[in-house]
């Protein structure tokens, strides 16, 4: 009788400890999340006009909404306006942006980030081609 009690507890106590190391697996986009420093070198198109420009900005990465989205935001651009890209990253850390807005890109580590985006919009034909790089202060909330 001893042994069947035993035997029932281990087996109970096995299936609790997998279910809580199955259920707690750590998102890899965590390690992105936080406040950042981007440095955006944009060359710029609209009607027979061109330029380039460079923009500093502070921003943030976040979590998004669906699996392995993150939420990439600069607070200001050059014109003052905030920039918000959605872009998809794997747990290799190759981002892939391919919504309003196309581009590739690759986190280097968990503190550095480069991509480019491509920007296209109506009227005169014109858009932007970016390659910005950034680079991480803080994760989360932390200071």
């Amino acid at each position: 009788m001893n042994k069947k009690i035993l035997l029932c507890g281990i087996i109970i106590t096995i299936t609790v400890l997998l279910l809580f190391f199955t259920g707690c697996k750590k998102d890899f986009r965590d390690k992105y999340v936080g406040e950042w420093e981007f440095v955006i070198n944009r060359h710029w198109w609209i009607g027979g006009d061109t330029g380039d420009t460079i923009i500093y900005c502070s921003g943030k990465i976040t979590l998004g909404k669906i699996e392995n989205e993150l939420i990439i935001y600069c607070f200001n651009d050059y014109n003052g306006n905030p920039i918000l890209i959605k872009a998809s990253v794997d747990e290799f850390g190759e981002i892939i942006i391919d919504n309003d807005y196309f581009g590739r890109g690759q986190f280097i580590g968990n503190s550095q980030v480069h991509f480019t985006v491509r920007y296209i919009r109506g009227g005169q034909g014109g858009g932007a081609d970016d390659i910005i790089d950034g680079i991480k202060k803080t994760r989360g909330g932390e200071k």
